[in-house]
């Protein structure tokens, strides 16, 4: 006898697009295994979840069930808690100490030392030193309370039974270095849904939602049995903290740590982060985590995003070289599939619309818009290479019956650009199938 059908919030396309995000940047970068998390963060519907291990483990879920130290990712967290404390002015200048630090027997460091960064500029620079030295402006349960209301050291009642609750050790416990260690992600673990989901909260105003997977179940005829709302679970700061903690991460992204996860045409907010990994209970010498979590657009956060990429190997180990390019790449994806309620004229693969180009004859549609690939193929068109022994002829594929976002991908692979003036699933293309074109042509999709 037929059961019930659950229906989950899991979306097909978007996780097969992290799954293969994933296992692209695994391979490119050597790493031991990864996550890249996707989900709404007004609702908390995890819309994919990928993980990877390549030591063959797939008993679990890391994602849910293997807490890390986050590193700089949870920078974010101790400004938010600076702000709605009243103790720091974003602007307000701090020493930084060129980038070194003693505190007791431990020294902390930058990357790149500053004599003095702005409060926001610690957080987009990434300054280890800036983070510790403001974190002294909190007392140690003033801190951990407002790590703890973010959801970290606490399972997220997704109903997962091996899930991680991650750790976030009592402040009474803390030794006189702690403080310093939470501010930049260490003495802390959580796991990539718990971040991801704190992320979450500073995206859709200051509320921490409870993650969900299930949307609802129906009978074996369709009716509807049970259907799993939005569920808040707390207010953690208030909608004016948010945004000034979301206009830091937008210079993150625009001008600072974050960068390579820009998009052309719509702002990305977000953080970096490499932490330094664990073995055996000890630090292992040049092996480290990379990691970058955001939201998109940074002006109406529409997605969350994290990516984690364990122990890459090759020398290349910074979040903002090698998890914020992944990121990218999955949003540029993940943005053009159906139902994420965005502007279409922004979504399709770093998207940039460009003038008509059909031809006098055939004019400027209302709506009609130009995607230019990131790939060089289309950026060199761009420019007005149209030299055929240079860049080559691709022949173009039959497209009819694919969905937009599916057939855009294909082209952009060839390195063609697309305008699409169609609605739902292509219905016609010009040229037509297996014309040959050269790198950078324009493909009409109707």
């Amino acid at each position: 006898m037929p059961g019930h059908d659950v229906v989950l919030t899991l979306d097909a396309e978007l996780q097969r697009i992290a799954e293969n995000e994933l296992a692209r940047a695994i391979a490119k970068t050597g790493a031991s295994g990864g996550d890249i998390v996707l989900l709404d963060p007004r609702t908390g519907e995890i819309l994919a979840l990928a993980s990877e291990r390549t030591d063959g483990a797939v008993d679990q879920i890391s994602g849910l069930s293997d807490p890390y130290e986050p590193g700089s990712t949870l920078k974010p967290f101790l400004l938010a808690s600076l702000l709605s404390e009243g103790v720091v002015d974003l602007d307000e200048i701090v020493d930084v100490e060129d980038g070194r630090l003693r505190i007791g027997s431990r020294v902390i460091s930058d990357v790149h030392g500053y004599d003095t960064l702005s409060v926001r500029g610690v957080i987009s620079k990434s300054s280890n030193v800036g983070a510790a030295k403001l974190s002294a402006r909190l007392t140690p349960s003033v801190q951990h309370r407002y790590l703890r209301d973010f959801g970290f050291g606490m399972r997220t009642q997704l109903g997962y039974l091996s899930e991680s609750p991650g750790r976030l050790s009592r402040p009474e416990t803390w030794t006189s270095l702690s403080p310093a260690s939470h501010a930049i992600g260490y003495e802390i673990s959580t796991t990539s849904l718990q971040l991801a989901i704190g992320y979450g909260a500073i995206a859709n105003g200051g509320v921490l939602m409870r993650p969900r997977l299930v949307r609802e179940i129906r009978d074996p005829l369709g009716r509807l049995v049970q259907r799993f709302d939005p569920s808040p679970v707390r207010r953690v700061i208030s909608e004016e903290v948010a945004a000034e903690v979301r206009g830091v991460l937008e210079e993150v992204v625009r001008e600072g740590t974050g960068t390579l996860a820009s998009m052309a045409r719509f702002a990305v907010a977000g953080k970096t982060g490499t932490a330094r990994l664990a073995v055996n209970g000890r630090y292992a010498p040049g092996r480290y985590r990379a990691s970058f979590v955001g939201f998109a657009p940074a002006d109406d956060p529409r997605l969350v995003i994290l990516t984690r990429i364990e122990d890459p190997k090759g020398g290349v180990y910074y979040g903002g070289a090698i998890a914020a390019p992944t990121s990218q790449a999955t949003l540029r994806a993940a943005l053009a599939a159906d139902g994420v309620q965005v502007d279409p004229r922004l979504v399709v693969s770093n998207a940039r619309p460009r003038p008509w180009t059909g031809g006098p004859a055939v004019g400027t549609p209302d709506g009609a818009v130009v995607f230019a690939s990131s790939e060089t193929g289309a950026a060199g068109a761009a420019d007005g290479g149209t030299d055929i022994g240079r860049r080559g002829v691709v022949a173009l594929p039959d497209l009819l019956g694919l969905s937009a976002r599916s057939a855009v991908g294909r082209l952009h692979a060839l390195g063609l650009r697309v305008e699409w003036r169609g609605q739902g699933r292509v219905a016609g293309q010009s040229p037509a199938p297996g014309s040959e074109l050269s790198r950078g042509a324009t493909v009409v999709l109707r």
